[in-house]
């Protein structure tokens, strides 16, 4: 799901975006995929629901660690779901292919743990248990939309004013700028880059 329309592109802001010859929408949808890759990467969760297949090494318990999680979304946003699991031997023989019982067996939790409840554990070995899974923010947050917005006004819009200014004036209208933050610069706008950080997932950070 993308984080923003054409719509809603054209109209954010001072409307920057308005001229359709000048910005086409396939421009404004390529712009808007390369912004929402840039923003996973650097919070560590997928801003939409995903499917993941990972393969794992079996535990010999019941209980497995997938990579994926949000743990920044709120309750009725996580979407953390397994839809397949296979598990093989140690000759790569098929042990166990889940069926609808053990699916539903399984318990799902944001922070990408799944146990089996009451159908047996996780053979022990290698490489052994392919899973796959939804996970990911069902709705991104709006603040998180909001930069993506001014991210892609940013990049498509020619501007004179360099990233360090604080204040001035540019097409007749006086602007200024929040005090530099102290954390990881990512875009180059201070607010955008504050929404980033409080959003960034540690534990996630290099698995896209």
């Amino acid at each position: 799901m993308a984080l923003f329309t054409t719509a809603e592109a054209r109209a954010w802001d001072k409307k920057q975006l308005e001229d359709k010859s000048a910005y086409p929408d396939a421009t404004i949808t390529a712009t808007e995929a390369a912004i929402r890759a840039q923003f996973e990467r650097i919070i560590g969760v997928a801003l939409a629901t995903t499917s993941t297949i990972e393969v794992l090494d079996g535990s010999g318990s019941d209980t497995l660690q997938l990579a994926h999680h949000n743990p920044y979304a709120e309750a009725n946003q996580r979407a953390v779901s397994v839809t397949a699991c296979v598990i093989v031997d140690n000759d790569g023989v098929t042990y166990e292919t889940f069926d609808a019982d053990d699916l539903s067996d399984l318990a799902c939790y944001p922070s990408g743990k799944i146990i089996r409840r009451t159908n047996g554990a996780f053979l022990s070995g290698l490489r052994n248990v392919t899973v796959t899974y939804t996970h990911g923010y069902t709705t991104a947050p709006v603040e998180i939309q909001r930069a993506a917005l001014a991210v892609c006004v940013r990049r498509l819009v020619p501007s004179n004013i360099p990233l360090e200014a604080s204040a001035g004036t540019e097409h007749g209208i006086d602007w200024s700028r929040m005090p530099d933050i102290k954390r990881e610069r990512w875009t180059g706008i201070n607010w955008v880059d504050a929404t980033l950080n409080e959003h960034r997932s540690n534990e996630t950070i290099g698995i896209f």
